[in-house]
């Protein structure tokens, strides 16, 4: 009978996204990754195969958590308020430090470094885009129906222009404006509502 795991997955693939995110997929070694775990490279390679196959299962997690994040669109009576708290909170997230500097949009930067090798990266950036617009197309009809939003508004138009927003202020972030210009641009932003 084998030992008992010693982590949680959840750990583990926590600490690896950071690897990654902070090296890019390139720049991690595995040495990093069992450096940054905790675990030995037999423990690493058993439980989530190697390196390719772990940053895949990082991809999947970033995904997973990135998509929860949109729930916070259905929360809270106001559509306004909750697409703001949306907005900002993904101008926190990528102002997350990684060494120091603002680290952006995981998938982004993966997809920039590694697409070219790793297509299922490009496709899973997409996907979290079009994830994010349709909630946002979601949360802009509600608020269009419940009369808050003006009925001339263009929720398809402006959940893509959000979306490609956030796209933006996440590159913004990683290559320099300050979180308080881009708290303007979500200020100017949320004037289209």
């Amino acid at each position: 009978m084998g030992r008992p795991r010693e982590f949680t997955e959840s750990d583990v693939l926590d600490r690896a996204l950071e690897t990654f995110w902070a090296r890019g997929y390139e720049g991690t070694s595995v040495q990093d990754l069992v450096d940054a775990t905790g675990l030995s490279r037999a423990s690493l390679y058993g439980a989530f195969g190697d390196k390719d196959a772990l940053f895949a299962r990082v991809l999947e997690r970033y995904c997973a958590l990135a998509a929860q994040a949109t729930n916070e669109l259905d929360e809270g009576p106001s559509v306004r308020a909750a697409v703001e708290r949306y907005l900002l909170n993904n101008l926190d997230a990528a102002f997350g430090a990684v060494r120091g500097e603002p680290r952006g949009c995981f998938l982004q930067l993966a997809a920039a470094e590694c697409g070219h090798t790793h297509p299922e990266v490009v496709e899973a950036a997409a996907e979290a885009v079009r994830h994010s617009e349709q909630q946002l197309r979601a949360a802009l009809a509600r608020g269009k129906k419940s009369g808050e939003l003006p009925a001339s508004l263009d929720e398809k138009g402006v959940a893509r222009l959000l979306a490609v927003t956030l796209q933006g202020m996440s590159l913004a972030a990683r290559n320099g404006r300050t979180r308080q210009e881009l708290r303007e641009v979500v200020r100017q932003a949320m004037k289209l509502l």
